[in-house]
């Protein structure tokens, strides 16, 4: 019995052998997982045959892809071979796994974009805080709330002028995006506007780097709209940015006189001839009148010194 379970066994094996030289030509070598990939850049393997790629871990291009990503997929054990040389790793997939792939490391690119962005919820606004105001507001808080005043501001006059406000939203909640990687600067930083204007745009070629090409090149096209003020629309946005600024202003003021009985020193946020010369809309101008004249009785009823001197309340009546 026990000399035909060897013989068996020694079948077998010779039954393996066999098989495997019979099909170990279509086994990849390392040379020749570089001759699959360059095949597959150039579209030279036809449809419905099983695609091999090469990865490499010291590569990144587009259809090469650090390894650790692939073992995380759920088709990955259902692979045809996985082959392991010193250098590369090779899989041979389906063209339905290989858009699989380029699907998932796209939108773990889309992941960390808005991972950058969201940092813009934690950046504190640098003029507030130079002004020793407390708990000041984000730097997301204030592009929100941006886009947000088109939709109630801005209405017929903007039809009439051709406004597109659906671009002025979209301008308002890119205008600052590139200070989630730089910062917030102040005019009283020591840098110059062009060297802060090149380390914004290098900050935009980064975040757009991490989005599809088309989302992308709208993504830059509206950053650039704004920074150069080319369009109506950019110019708008840029006084809607001094509007928001002077509500947050006036929002500190009595903030701070509830919570301390003091005003805060934000005097040169409420320069009256300065504003209204910054803000050219009709109907943003007469939103910003308002706020002044509401200013004015504010300080008149907090019976503060400085509202003696305050002129803002009269200056505001005048306007129309």
């Amino acid at each position: 019995m026990f000399t035909n379970l060897i013989i068996s066994m020694s079948k077998i094996i010779l039954i393996s052998v066999v098989i495997f030289l019979s099909f170990s030509p279509f086994f990849p070598t390392p040379g020749q997982s570089h001759q699959c990939a360059n095949l597959i850049e150039e579209n030279k393997v036809p449809k419905g045959v099983i695609n091999q790629l090469t990865i490499e871990p010291s590569r990144t291009q587009a259809n090469v892809v650090d390894t650790t990503s692939y073992t995380q997929l759920p088709w990955f054990n259902e692979r045809e071979e996985l082959y392991t040389p010193q250098s590369a790793v090779i899989i041979e997939f389906p063209d339905k796994a290989k858009e699989m792939i380029e699907n998932r490391t796209e939108n773990m690119e889309k992941i960390k974009f808005l991972m950058e962005v969201g940092k813009l919820k934690h950046i504190e606004r640098a003029g507030w805080v130079l002004n020793k105001i407390k708990s000041p507001e984000r730097v997301a808080g204030h592009m929100y709330r941006m886009a947000i005043i088109p939709m109630l501001v801005l209405s017929e006059n903007s039809v009439k002028r051709r406004i597109n406000i659906d671009k002025v939203v979209k301008l308002s909640l890119v205008h600052d995006i590139a200070e989630c990687i730089v910062g917030d600067f102040t005019p009283y930083d020591d840098i110059t506007p062009a060297e802060k204007h090149r380390l914004e745009e290098d900050a935009a070629d980064y975040l757009g780097s991490l989005l599809p090409s088309s989302v992308s090149s709208n993504f830059m096209e509206l950053f650039r709209e704004y920074e150069e003020q080319s369009t109506p629309e950019a110019k708008l946005t840029k006084e809607l940015d001094r509007f928001e600024m002077v509500l947050t202003a006036f929002e500190y003021e009595k903030r701070e006189y509830k919570r301390t009985g003091r005003l805060p020193n934000l005097g040169e946020f409420f320069d009256f001839d300065k504003i209204l010369s910054y803000i050219q809309d009709r109907e943003l101008k007469e939103m910003i009148t308002e706020l002044l004249h509401q200013r004015a009785e504010f300080l008149a009823n907090a019976c503060v010194h400085t509202c003696t001197h305050d002129e803002s309340f009269k200056r505001a009546r005048k306007v129309k």
